[in-house]
């Protein structure tokens, strides 16, 4: 009884507890065989869960790695866009744009490097355009030293001064494709700067006109021309007052560059375009070396015909001088020639030359007669013929030849400096026996104690030395004009 009524808390301890080892006790078959069929059961059900929870295991794996797989996709195909964008942007592509709507950093970031190519694209094109403009800037300062080099050449060659402001304006206007070339130069006190040459027919009616600018007071001319620096007046603000001229309507911009040479201003290049904003102070040092070379050139041309014009004076000097020292000796000399004979004798050449022969003659030509055995040759120094050379040959003898022409011109050349040289030598020599003689008048009459004996000393001294054949009177004058009752003469 007591073993019935502990089964019943046995089975129930049994049901409570699927899992409990079974008693080794129960020894009961029936029990026994229930128990391993409950074991069986438990197993079973045990497989099943756990194979429920694998397979639930695997299916949330597989989700997850498609969720995983999604989003991965989700993340990096915005940055796979970024990244091909990227590398058309570094083959230099700078077109190329990335196209990312995330909503997220990631799109931030396309944004960020598509503002980044846009400023590089930008910073590029702004590159490009200030190297083209310095390039163009580049070649236009080479063609204007070229040009500049060209016309310094081109006035360097010229020694007349109006041929050369002329042709420098030209040339300037040519080589530079200027509208207006003119060129000003100062007048002797500085005051106005004139117009002295211009390339353009408004110029030339300016010239004409005699157009002027005050110096320091009107236009960039007067400016330049005042401070010795180099002023541009543009077609803007208040620049455009200088453009009021009726003969030259089509300027827009001028440039004056002063013209200085050895520290003077000499006047002023005056050059006019049509185009509005010609000129900057950047083509200013490269003007400014052909305003100096032109300037230089003004200088020598100008130094060059004074020093023509002085030599002209000289030698007309030079020649009155010479012609009235021969007018003196052709009256003072008793023979005006010789003539020598075959024989050797020595005459005196007292016959007349023909007019005709003569008037060659004192033009400078050698005249040779009909028969070509006597030759006349001029004998001229400074200009002026002072004498003939005349060579006749004997009736038996043969004609002169061009060798000996020659040979007898290049003979009345060394002689005529001979005869020349020799009346230098004379009238030298009269010179200082002139100063001798005043020297030692001076002397006696300074020797002299009262007033008599200086006017008498005076007065036997002068008609000593000048050899004069009248008398010589020296007389007093009073301050009231009157002439004193003293005097002194002395009687040759």
């Amino acid at each position: 009884m007591t073993e019935n009524q502990n089964i019943p808390n046995k089975n129930q301890e049994k049901h409570s507890n699927k899992y409990l080892p079974l008693r080794a006790k129960i020894i009961i078959g029936n029990l026994l065989i229930v128990l391993m069929a409950v074991s069986v059961m438990a197993y079973l059900e045990t497989r099943q869960t756990t194979f429920n929870t694998v397979s639930v295991i695997l299916i949330l794996l597989s989700v997850a790695a498609l969720v995983s797989n999604g989003l991965a996709k989700i993340i990096t195909s915005p940055i796979e866009k970024l990244t091909i964008v990227a590398k058309e942007i570094e083959s230099g592509n700078l077109d190329a744009r990335a196209s990312v709507k995330t909503g997220d950093e990631i799109e931030i970031l396309g944004a960020t490097l598509n503002n980044i190519t846009a400023t590089t694209q930008e910073l590029i094109k702004n590159l490009e355009g200030k190297v083209a403009e310095r390039t163009k800037s580049l070649e236009k300062r080479i063609l204007q030293i070229q040009a500049v080099a060209e016309v310094g050449q081109a006035v360097a060659s010229q020694h007349d001064l109006e041929e050369l402001l002329i042709r420098t304006t030209h040339l300037i206007s040519r080589r530079f494709d200027y509208y207006h070339v003119g060129i000003f130069l100062l007048d002797p006190r500085s005051e106005f700067a004139i117009l002295r040459a211009a390339n353009s027919g408004g110029g030339a009616k300016m010239i004409d006109r005699g157009h002027q600018l005050r110096v320091g007071r009107e236009g960039i001319v007067g400016m330049a021309t005042s401070t010795g620096e180099a002023r541009i007046a543009l077609d803007v603000g208040e620049d455009a007052v200088y453009f009021d001229n009726p003969e030259l309507t089509h300027t827009h911009s001028e440039m004056a560059l002063p013209l200085i040479a050895g520290g003077e201003i000499l006047g002023a290049l005056d050059i006019q375009s049509t185009e509005t904003n010609a000129f900057s102070k950047a083509d200013i040092p490269t003007l400014q070396v052909l305003a100096d070379q032109l300037a230089t050139a003004v200088q020598n041309a100008r130094l060059l015909r004074e020093t023509s014009e002085a030599l002209i004076s000289a030698r007309k000097a030079t020649r009155e001088i010479s012609q009235e020292g021969w007018q003196s000796i052709l009256q003072d000399i008793e023979v005006p020639g010789y003539i020598s004979t075959l024989q050797g004798d020595l005459l005196h050449a007292d016959e007349n030359v023909n007019a005709e022969i003569k008037n060659q003659l004192i033009h400078g030509e050698v005249v040779l007669s009909s028969d070509r055995k006597t030759i006349n040759v001029p004998l001229v120094t400074h200009g002026q013929t002072i004498g003939m050379l005349r060579l006749s040959k004997s009736v038996s003898s043969s004609a002169w030849t061009t060798e000996q022409l020659t040979l007898v011109e290049t003979l009345s050349e060394q002689l005529s400096i001979t005869l020349e040289n020799a009346r230098l030598l004379e009238s030298v020599q009269k010179r200082a026996a002139l100063e001798r003689a005043i020297a030692e008048t001076s002397v006696k009459i300074g020797a002299a104690k009262s007033v008599e004996s200086v006017l008498q000393t005076s007065v036997e001294e002068l008609g000593r030395r000048l050899s004069l054949h009248s008398g010589i009177t020296i007389k007093m004058v009073e301050t009231n004009g009157n002439l004193e009752q003293k005097n002194s003469s002395h009687l040759l």
